[in-house]
């Protein structure tokens, strides 16, 4: 069964892709590779990500993306069974200046 994870390589969504691998998932999760945060953050997450995968026999794939993309989100969402959804900008700030970015 195949999940699409959005934000699922930051601080707060990063460790839902290693369990929903870790339960015999395959993963996919699109995630904006953005300065807010340090990149090693992600970075590690996507090799644990990779690791977990390997270790369960499932697939996993990072792309670097923005969700605001429809059409990499259509491309993606085509075999789906089901989304996790986490994504946000990160920063209050940012936000409020531009809410569609």
């Amino acid at each position: 069964m195949y999940v699409l994870d959005v934000d699922g390589a930051g601080s707060i969504g990063g460790s839902h892709p290693e369990t929903i691998l870790s339960n015999g998932y395959d993963v996919t999760v699109i995630e904006a590779m953005d300065l807010f945060n340090d990149l090693w953050i992600k970075e590690h997450t996507i090799e644990i990500n990779h690791e977990t995968a390997a270790e369960m026999g499932s697939d996993y794939e990072f792309v670097n993306g923005n969700i605001c993309d429809a059409d990499l989100i259509e491309e993606h969402v085509e075999e789906v069974a089901y989304i996790h959804h986490q994504a946000a900008k990160a920063g209050i700030r940012p936000n409020v200046e531009a809410p569609r970015e």
